[in-house]
């Protein structure tokens, strides 16, 4: 009979990372915090400013922004993985309540924010029907959903802003750690 290692079965998973978290406060939490307000304010002052149609928005502007946003974020995302192998940043992990998942897992919901909005964004260039029309007016209802994507804009490039934070502070604590040392 063969058998195989199961190393998801001694690690938490990213999905209870998410929802309880592994010492610290549930990964939803980065994203449900007091800024979640401002990318709502974000949403709504744009929805009111910019009078293209969401569809060309998004193939014109938006997606292609998107591409930075995933080459930014994935490239600063595998600098912080290869610096969490340090024996530096390591340490200063273990003294964190969640630990070092609560690094490769910030990282790993970065990358699953900007991935959402992407797929996210791509549903108005699909042009599916209306289907409300008589519980929820077309006029609100696109309003409602100019806010929501153009506010999911504002958390993706705060989520790519803070894989570049993060990746530059576990640099900047391997450098530190490293001159103490000597």
């Amino acid at each position: 009979m063969k058998t195989s290692a199961r190393v998801s079965d001694e690690l938490p998973s990213f999905w209870l990372w998410f929802w309880a978290g592994t010492g610290d406060k549930p990964g939803y939490r980065r994203i449900a915090d007091r800024w979640l307000w401002l990318h709502g304010l974000i949403g709504f002052a744009v929805a009111e400013l910019v009078t293209v149609r969401l569809a060309e928005v998004a193939e014109k502007a938006l997606l292609p922004l998107m591409a930075i946003f995933v080459g930014l974020t994935f490239s600063w995302a595998g600098n912080a993985h290869a610096l969490l192998q340090s024996k530096e940043v390591t340490a200063v992990a273990d003294e964190r309540k969640g630990g070092i998942f609560e690094y490769v897992y910030t990282f790993q919901l970065c990358i699953l924010i900007i991935l959402t909005v992407i797929v996210v964004w791509v549903v108005p260039l699909l042009g599916f029907p209306y289907l409300l029309p008589k519980r929820f007016g077309f006029t609100v209802f696109n309003f409602v959903a100019k806010c929501l994507l153009y506010g999911l804009i504002s958390l993706a490039f705060r989520c790519s802003w803070q894989a570049v934070l993060g990746a530059n502070m576990l640099l900047l604590i391997r450098v530190r750690l490293g001159k103490s040392a000597k």
